[in-house]
């Protein structure tokens, strides 16, 4: 029985379940998640670039003009086209998962740097934003409007320095919590030699 105006025990546990939290803050969960959609975002844009002659991909065109997207396009071809957008659906989630992994990185190398977080989520909202944008000239495609593009380069030059900027943080911040992990696991490890000499 519960009181009036309280949260049933189930609803409690549900919100506040460790299992759910400790798997939202796992590094390697959010390692794997990154590498896996790369390298699903490396393939398909390796299949592109086959299909289209070399053709740049729209995710990195910096400060297009609309005349540029309207050339890649049609060097896509239908199939290139078609191709491009099940890369923009992985690409849905690929920038979660550089949000996700960043912030992790940033929350165990530096706690005090709360601010710095804000870069990768920044990256997320922009790669998404271009997604959207993108699926809107590929759907519209021949006759999308020159606005359209002109909104999507600029989304996209934006995304591109906040990416940029993630990577950069990235990087800076592996070294120091692999060097975190390497003490964690030297401390521990007479710990354990005690343990097993008892």
């Amino acid at each position: 029985m519960t009181t009036h105006g309280a949260r049933p025990e189930g609803t409690r546990a549900r919100f506040h379940d460790p299992g759910r939290r400790r798997w939202r803050d796992s590094l390697p969960a959010a390692t794997l998640a990154f590498l896996l959609l790369a390298g699903a975002l490396t393939a398909t844009g390796h299949r592109l670039r086959d299909l289209s002659g070399g053709a740049p991909k729209l995710d990195f065109l910096w400060a297009a003009a609309p005349a540029v997207y309207r050339a890649a396009l049609e060097h896509y071809g239908p199939a290139g086209r078609t191709l491009y957008l099940v890369l923009n659906a992985i690409d849905m989630a690929f920038p979660l998962s550089v949000a996700w992994l960043g912030i992790l990185l940033l929350r165990r190398a530096l706690p005090a740097g709360g601010w710095l977080r804000v870069v990768p989520l920044a990256f997320a909202a922009l790669d998404l934003a271009e997604n959207v944008l993108l699926y809107g000239l590929l759907l519209a495609w021949p006759g999308f409007d020159d606005r359209l593009a002109i909104a999507c380069a600029a989304v996209t030059t934006s995304k591109l320095t906040a990416l940029a900027a993630s990577y950069a943080l990235i990087l800076a911040t592996l070294p120091v919590v692999a060097v975190a992990w390497w003490r964690r696991g030297r401390r521990q490890r007479p710990t354990r030699d005690r343990s097993s000499a008892a």
